[in-house]
């Protein structure tokens, strides 16, 4: 998974995270998320996109995006990188440079408000009562009717970390939350 940015966002998949090398040698994390239907703010992005730009020039090169990556945890593949920067690179210049970046990522973040928003309808129409809640028999019942069937032993898995009080009754906005990581 490359460049994972947040509510299910990065730039080749629809988290914000970022890093950036401080004076001490500690790294700082920065973190973005979406909470509603507005875009990210242009300041935050520039943000990220500097604290990726290790050498200040203004673009990211495909050697700044595997130390990123690397510095967050992920190893990918130099193809990987490549593919990533083609998708991103609008100009051809084998760089990315702020504006191309800012629309990535403004893309990947409007889709994955749209993507928590869309489970958010879902999961309303199972709320019967209006509580912001859904019990457990009802998703499975759901989950067992509709396209590809989960097995009842990865269900079980799924919703018992869901089921904070252990009731049989799932706070969906919760359950959202942790799938879309907002």
């Amino acid at each position: 998974m490359l460049m994972k940015l947040s509510p299910v966002v990065s730039m080749s998949e629809p988290r914000a995270t970022n890093e950036e090398e401080r004076t001490d040698g500690q790294t700082e994390v920065h973190q973005i998320q979406v909470t509603d239907k507005s875009s990210v703010k242009e300041n935050e992005l520039r943000e990220m996109f500097d604290a990726i730009d290790i050498d200040k020039d203004g673009r990211l090169s495909v050697e700044e995006l595997i130390k990123w990556h690397h510095s967050v945890g992920l190893n990918p593949t130099q193809e990987e990188v490549q593919t990533l920067l083609a998708e991103c690179d609008a100009d051809g210049s084998t760089y990315i440079e702020f504006d191309e970046y800012k629309d990535k990522l403004k893309t990947r973040m409007d889709a994955a408000v749209n993507e928590r928003d869309a489970l958010m309808d879902a999961f309303r129409t199972l709320d019967k009562k209006g509580d912001g809640t859904v019990s457990y028999r009802t998703l499975r019942t759901v989950l067992s009717g509709t396209g590809d069937v989960l097995e009842e032993e990865l269900q079980d898995e799924i919703f018992q970390d869901m089921d904070v009080k252990k009731d049989g009754i799932i706070i969906y906005k919760d359950m959202v939350g942790k799938l879309c990581r907002t």
